[in-house]
């Protein structure tokens, strides 16, 4: 089964189904934004997806999104996708991505990247539901 979250004051909320998350994914483009970057020809993007793209209800869900996309192709094909479970981890990863490409160019994205620690604090790794919280 599909889960499916919202934001609520920075804070990821499960929703009842998927008429309320399309609601308020389309309402709230801007609070979906974590991060954006370009570097050179590069792209480098980082959102809240609010659909867990685990696909399985085991594990936190993975809900934030980095990808990145090479403004000089007339294409849409992204160079690097990563998803993360919480805020924290997602900051890290495209922070991450950009230092990788800082050191590489474009090369970056075609090595393996290693995923963030499990939680950006603390608290995060302290809390078995990874910050999220049901309505």
């Amino acid at each position: 089964m599909i889960r499916y979250y919202r934001l609520q004051n920075g804070i990821p909320v499960l929703c009842q189904d998927i008429l309320e998350w399309s609601m308020w994914f389309e309402g709230n483009l801007q609070e979906r934004i974590v991060e954006q970057t370009t570097a050179g020809d590069l792209f480098v993007s980082t959102v809240f997806l609010g659909l867990d793209h685990s696909y399985s209800e085991d594990g936190p869900p993975l809900i934030y999104e980095t990808m990145v996309f090479n403004k000089a192709i007339d294409k849409s094909d992204d160079l690097l996708c990563q998803r993360y479970s919480t805020l924290g981890e997602a900051k890290f990863g495209h922070f991450a991505v950009l230092e990788q490409i800082g050191r590489k160019g474009t090369d970056a994205c075609q090595s393996e990247w290693n995923a963030p620690p499990d939680g950006d604090t603390e608290a995060e790794r302290q809390d078995p539901h990874g910050g999220l919280s049901d309505p």
